[in-house]
């Protein structure tokens, strides 16, 4: 095994991802010192901060990164990696990427590691860059009236579902598999434009409550206090210091519920979502072509 410098020496590798992690990890250390060099917030998300506050890092069978930017924040680190980013080792992937009234919306952004390649059935074939990446989502200011909040979620819904299908997805509920017949009769575009409109809708006002509608499926688990998500303060994260919620226990009690400390059982423990098929290697990646379809 190769020199693990961000990762704990005295942890267990059970689930043999060790390795992988210290890649995510490397990225996630580049992504944290350019953000302190621009004054740009951001804090750990959904498993990534459970892990942080449940083991003190990787949840050991967890083989991803998940960060949340607000709205202002993620607008500010595209500017800055455009023209001040390491271009040459990382490369940032923007999904979903619309304009409206002179303003760049996305439902998400990976940056992904140059030179490495991690393969997804779901993009096999696909003109894109593949690498290795740490997802970076866009906490979104939400409505403070729950009427208003519904709405944002419907709308959102619809972006995702439509993201999904384009990824193979067969519904499994028939709230899922009604959205997803009326998805079909409505141009991508317009579902795009109008949900991330929706989403994006009170990015300038000041609101008691922030969402994450498009990462989160579940409403319930999706709407924080503003004040519970930033500003972001700094935890342990294996060898390093990552920024998480500023109030992380009542995120993960709203994320996970009230018993998030406990560990589930081996069975339900998602193994090798990503980290059975990946490598760094001399991979060149120049037809991006296809990356106009991810949604």
């Amino acid at each position: 095994m190769s020199d693990l410098r961000c990762m704990r020496d005295d942890a267990d590798d059970e689930y043999g991802i060790r390795e992988f992690q210290e890649q995510l990890l490397d990225i996630m250390v580049y992504i944290d010192g350019f953000c302190s060099k621009y004054n740009i917030d951001y804090c750990l998300m959904a498993g990534s901060a459970l892990g942080a506050r449940r083991h003190g890092g990787f949840i050991p069978w967890d083989d991803d990164i998940d960060i949340y930017m607000t709205e202002s924040d993620y607008s500010r680190f595209r500017r800055a990696f455009s023209q001040k980013g390491d271009h040459a080792h990382y490369y940032l992937q923007e999904w979903g990427k619309t304009r409206y009234h002179n303003q760049t919306m996305i439902t998400m952004a990976k940056l992904r590691l140059n030179g490495s390649e991690i393969k997804e059935k779901a993009y096999a074939g696909w003109k894109m860059h593949q690498g290795v990446f740490v997802d970076i989502f866009i906490l979104h200011n939400c409505a403070d009236t729950r009427s208003k909040q519904i709405f944002q979620y419907i709308w959102s819904e619809a972006v995702v579902l439509k993201g999904l299908e384009t990824r193979g997805y067969v519904a499994k509920n028939a709230k899922d598999k009604v959205m997803l017949l009326i998805s079909r009769m409505i141009p991508t575009k317009f579902i795009l434009k109008n949900g991330l409109k929706n989403a994006y809708k009170y990015q300038k006002q000041k609101t008691r409550f922030s969402h994450g509608f498009i990462d989160t499926r579940s409403f319930k688990r999706s709407v924080f206090p503003t004040q519970v998500m930033f500003p972001a303060v700094y935890a342990d994260f294996e060898k390093v210091k990552l920024k998480v919620p500023a109030n992380i226990d009542e995120y993960l009690r709203i994320q996970f519920g009230a018993d998030y400390m406990t560990p589930p059982p081996a069975s339900k423990r998602p193994i090798n979502k990503h980290a059975s098929d990946w490598s760094v290697n001399s991979t060149q990646y120049n037809d991006f072509s296809d990356e106009i379809k991810l949604i």
